[in-house]
């Protein structure tokens, strides 16, 4: 099964990749076998749970990850692919792929707890906490409001919204983000239709990953450092940060600074590469930083 992700939604605070094509054809709610997964679960309180989406080929699925990027947003992380027959689980290994969740009626199911050594999975992904951070962090109390607002919980989203305003109110997009759940609320209220206020535009993209490019090429990496973090609430371009943060890495492989690759490699995976080109160039990388560690 080939999943391929569509083009970047440009209307969020942070970029959301739609459901890929295929993946939406895929979803189906007509009668299948019995089995011992329970459909009845939406996406957006699976945060941290392992989840198994249906196919149009009976007893086939595909099962991921899904978890809250602090900077990305509601992502799904899939593992791979089985089958059931007879009640028992066939494993399929397959490419692993990110996709960014968008507001659906579409339901999943969680993984039984029983099937999850079946699947060759366990609890949380060791990499997660590298994307999500302190579990109260103002980075993450924005990107759960951002989640809400855009799942139309207006109310939750401002809960998330006050704590972050107590804690830095003066937090990037802290404005709109307030004032779009305030006005979906009061035009509910009212009975009268609504309209999604304007988020971050990509006015300020060009600028951001130009100054990183040039601060990268000058060896201010400390600096280029500084302003990809700045970037990030405020431009939507998933591709520019993933590019910008590629130029950072590429610089600490020039000089072979071993922790900083390793760490740029992480933030790199934060983000749905651009194109495949730019994913071997990484890969070739990694390929002889390891090299440079083995006796």
């Amino acid at each position: 099964m080939v999943i391929k992700p569509l083009s970047l939604s440009n209307t969020q605070i942070f970029p959301i990749m739609k459901w890929p094509l295929i993946l939406l054809l895929l979803l189906t709610y007509g009668a299948k076998a019995q089995t011992d997964l329970k459909f009845d679960k939406k996406l957006l309180d699976c945060e941290d749970k392992w989840v198994v989406i249906p196919t149009v080929q009976d007893s086939n699925y595909v099962y991921g990850f899904v978890y809250l990027d602090n900077f990305a947003g509601l992502t799904f992380k899939s593992e791979g692919v089985f089958s059931i027959k007879n009640g028992n689980y066939e494993l399929r290994k397959a490419k692993t792929l990110k996709f960014r969740i968008l507001p659906t009626k579409d339901l999943v199911a969680l993984v039984p707890e029983g099937k999850l050594g079946v699947l060759n999975i366990s609890g949380n992904p060791n990499w997660l906490p590298f994307f999500k951070n302190k579990s109260q962090s103002t980075d993450r109390l924005f990107s759960l409001a951002c989640t809400y607002n855009l799942w139309g919980e207006f109310e939750k989203a401002l809960e998330y919204l006050d704590k972050l305003s107590f804690r830095d109110d003066q937090y990037p997009g802290l404005y709109i983000q307030r004032a779009n759940a305030q006005n979906q609320i009061l035009m509910k209220k009212l009975g009268k239709p609504t309209r999604p206020l304007l988020f971050a535009t990509e006015k300020y993209c060009d600028y951001y990953k130009q100054t990183v490019f040039d601060k990268t090429n000058a060896g201010r990496l400390k600096e280029a450092e500084e302003t990809y973090h700045e970037s990030l609430p405020q431009c939507p371009n998933e591709s520019y940060k993933a590019e910008m943060a590629y130029y950072i890495l590429f610089q600490y492989y020039k000089i072979k600074n071993t922790e900083k690759f390793k760490n740029w490699s992480m933030e790199l995976e934060r983000w749905i590469l651009p194109t495949n080109d730019l994913d071997l160039k990484v890969a070739k990388m990694k390929s002889e930083m390891v090299k440079l560690q083995t006796p």
